[in-house]
């Protein structure tokens, strides 16, 4: 407590303190030599010495501060280089990729074309078998048409076998 009531005697000494006037105001020499002696106490109180440390510790949080925003910037550009490079890779994969899908479009076009002018003889003789396929496939059609007439022919209501009897035509 005594270092308390030190310094209230020496706010005591600030407010009370009397200077000479001179013909503008105070003396200016008093003046300075009293507040670099009120500066001395206050540099060697304890609030003195708490205000030095509060000013080191700002200091030091200062130099933290610019310390993190340092890195923060550092690695803001880093990641924009990196996805910079990402977007550049994945313009370069997509540019080869399409060109791959043309070279293919291409090759598969060409191979097609190459098969349809290989197609075109072949068709004529598949015609002509065609011809003798469809010829045997009609002469199997009348074999059955004779068949059913031959059973139709054998029952003795004379409509083919399965066959729905209709209604006789109304007049």
């Amino acid at each position: 407590m005594a270092a308390s009531g030190e310094g209230e005697t020496r706010s005591v000494y600030v407010v009370q303190r009397h200077f000479r006037r001179v013909r503008r105001g105070y003396d200016p020499v008093e003046v300075d030599r009293h507040l670099q002696m009120v500066s001395e106490w206050f540099r060697q109180s304890r609030a003195g010495e708490a205000a030095r440390e509060l000013e080191k510790q700002l200091r030091a949080r200062e130099r933290v501060v610019a310390e993190s925003e340092e890195r923060a910037r550092r690695l803001v550009e880093s990641e924009l280089l990196e996805a910079e490079a990402i977007r550049e890779g994945a313009r370069l994969r997509v540019k080869a990729d399409i060109e791959r899908a043309e070279r293919v479009l291409e090759s598969t076009e060409a191979t097609s074309e190459q098969r349809r002018k290989e197609a075109v003889p072949r068709r004529e003789p598949c015609g002509r078998r065609d011809d003798r396929v469809g010829a045997r496939e009609e002469e199997k059609r009348e074999g059955r048409r004779g068949r059913r007439q031959q059973s139709a022919e054998e029952r003795p209501d004379g409509h083919e076998q399965g066959a729905r009897s209709r209604p006789p035509p109304r007049l």
